[in-house]
């Protein structure tokens, strides 16, 4: 499902994010598809209907923190694009995916370990990396690399937020830069 983001008053930041089926939505985003903005105008959101509003001239710390707005979704969509490197239980290191699909997958791998677990059942289960090997884990190895991958997630979006945050209360454009800075 593709959700279009929103600044705190209800404009069309021009972003946009894909999330996974049972993925919870980001908040300050809808579902409802904006409409074309012509030049000098932005789309507001108010209630369940898009108005067209005209512009209004930005200062130049408004207007850095919109643009670096969109560089943290990049980054963001880049980091969770990338997957997470991990040490596998044999020794060779693969990479963890952790694209939209990918994250409905690692919560089903981990609800299912986790009742083997719970189960005492030490049946291996089946993991493929980004490498395309086939690893064999234990219901326990499973549930590890799947909490270390869903932590990887939950911290890129931690981060994210953080910054974005810091982009709303930014009253210079030092205060910009700073909110990018771990972000590199």
């Amino acid at each position: 499902m593709i959700v279009y983001e929103l600044d705190e008053q209800s404009i069309w930041t021009g972003g946009t994010h894909e999330i996974a089926p049972g993925e919870g939505r980001p908040a300050c985003c809808t579902t409802l598809e904006p409409p074309e903005v012509p030049d000098g105008q932005m789309a507001q959101l108010r209630g369940q209907a898009w108005v067209l509003i005209d512009s209004v001239p930005l200062s130049d710390v408004q207007r850095r923190a919109h643009e670096a707005r969109a560089k943290v979704n990049e980054w963001r969509d880049k980091s969770l694009n990338d997957g997470v490197p991990y040490t596998m239980p044999d020794g060779r290191e693969d990479t963890i995916q952790t694209r939209p699909d990918d994250r409905l997958n690692l919560m089903a791998l981990n609800s299912k370990a986790t009742a083997r677990v719970e189960a005492g059942d030490t049946t291996p289960m089946p993991f493929r990396g980004l490498s395309n090997t086939t690893y064999q884990l234990t219901p326990t190895e499973m549930r590890d690399m799947t909490m270390a991958a869903l932590t990887h997630i939950e911290d890129i979006y931690q981060q994210s937020w953080l910054a974005k945050d810091a982009l709303v209360t930014a009253t210079t454009l030092d205060d910009v830069e700073a909110a990018l800075e771990g972000l590199q």
